[in-house]
């Protein structure tokens, strides 16, 4: 899945630079519920003449907004959150629970006087579990001003309602059906992680930010022992999240 923390990213997140709060422990482990978050991404190719493409999502406790843009074109999706919840413990573990519903619509136009709209009503369950620590003071941060996440186990369930209706030389059709899958996904400790600077820490409210940049490249060497380098592809992603007490 491309998504796993955010939901999420599966490369390490990097702490960054902003004005930064020591904690504890005892701060940290809590029942949390999401009240706002924003990740902003960027994917792009070094390959002539390729577009990027940029994604805005912002969540607040009850929706979530992404906005996709790619060269000239954008699209927007909305979604209704019904539970977006952290559990932080003392013993180091922690998980996340995220649902949502959302629907989605296709339409088709044949030259040949056929209408099609297919109509997907889609809800998602995502649980998350791994293990939690602080890290050390290194460089401008000090100890227990940044949090690392990683993630061991990550479950997605996820249903679709499926309604289409077809309208041929005026005669309209309806057919229905449902479909859901269940996957998990499993990783070592340390594959997947974000880091987190601890920019609030109250009784009662955490505020987490993070950015990171991934860059894929690759080279060959042909039986001359001529090296040929591919493009290279850089995704960049900053990101931001306030947690209040349940």
């Amino acid at each position: 899945m491309k998504k796993l923390f955010v939901y999420g990213l599966s490369i390490a997140l990097i702490a960054g630079a902003a004005s930064c709060k020591k904690t504890s422990k005892g701060k940290m482990a809590n029942e949390w519920t999401v009240t706002s978050y924003s990740y902003n991404s960027t994917s792009s190719s070094s390959t002539a003449g390729s577009i990027s493409t940029k994604e805005t999502t912002t969540g607040t406790e009850t929706s979530e907004t992404t906005v996709t843009t790619t060269g000239s074109s954008s699209e927007t999706k909305v979604k209704n959150i019904t539970e977006n919840l952290y559990t932080i413990n003392k013993d180091g573990s922690w998980s996340s629970s995220k649902n949502m519903n959302w629907i989605e619509i296709d339409t088709l136009i044949n030259g040949g006087g056929m209408l099609v709209i297919s109509t997907d009503n889609i809800s998602s369950e995502t649980t998350i579990s791994g293990q939690w620590d602080f890290l050390g003071g290194v460089g401008e941060f000090k100890k227990n001003e940044r949090v690392t996440f990683n993630a061991t186990n990550c479950n997605e369930k996820r249903s679709v309602a499926n309604s289409t209706t077809t309208t041929i030389n005026g005669v309209t059709s309806t057919s229905t059906g449902n479909s859901s899958t269940n996957s998990t996904e499993t990783f070592t400790d340390g594959q997947v992680s974000e880091i987190y600077t601890i920019v609030e820490s109250k009784k009662k409210e955490l505020q987490l930010s993070a950015d990171g940049t991934q860059v894929s490249s690759s080279s060959s060497v042909d039986n001359g022992g001529t090296t040929t380098t591919n493009p290279s592809n850089t995704y960049t992603l900053t990101s931001s999240m306030t947690l209040t007490q349940k």
